[in-house]
């Protein structure tokens, strides 16, 4: 990631929406998404990097409509814009942090309390990931 502070804005502003309200505006997800793809062309200069960066969150987003209620909808889209800015790489690590942090709350929620359907907000653990990419 050469710039990735509209990326970080992006996904700290869904961070704090899905934390509030457990969902995130067409608005939000249609901007990043917009600037995340014309972040990606600029930085590349080629749509087919964009589209092979947006590959990760779409299979989100299509996993999602395959498990109704466990997966939002909107979590493939902010991967999607993530990717699109960042890349494939940069997607698939995000992804996998994002899922790595999930898994202490997961753990303590589904086993110490018991409380098994407990919703958790995907897009913080996101922004995690993109920290630590960040870091790393």
């Amino acid at each position: 990631m050469e710039q990735p502070w509209g990326t970080g804005v992006f996904l700290l502003l869904c961070s704090l929406w899905d934390i509030r309200s457990g969902r995130l505006p067409v608005w939000l997800l249609a901007l990043g998404l917009f600037g995340g793809v014309l972040s990606g062309i600029i930085r590349t200069g080629s749509a087919a990097a964009v589209l092979a960066g947006m590959l990760p969150g779409l299979f989100l987003k299509l996993l999602a409509l395959f498990c109704p209620g466990r997966i939002g909808e909107g979590d493939g889209w902010v991967l999607t814009a993530a990717g699109a800015a960042g890349g494939p790489a940069d997607a698939v690590f995000i992804l996998e942090a994002g899922l790595l942090f999930t898994l202490p709350p997961a753990f303590y929620y589904g086993i110490v309390r018991k409380e098994r359907h407990k919703e958790l907000p995907f897009c913080p653990f996101l922004f995690g990931g993109f920290l630590l990419k960040i870091f790393l």
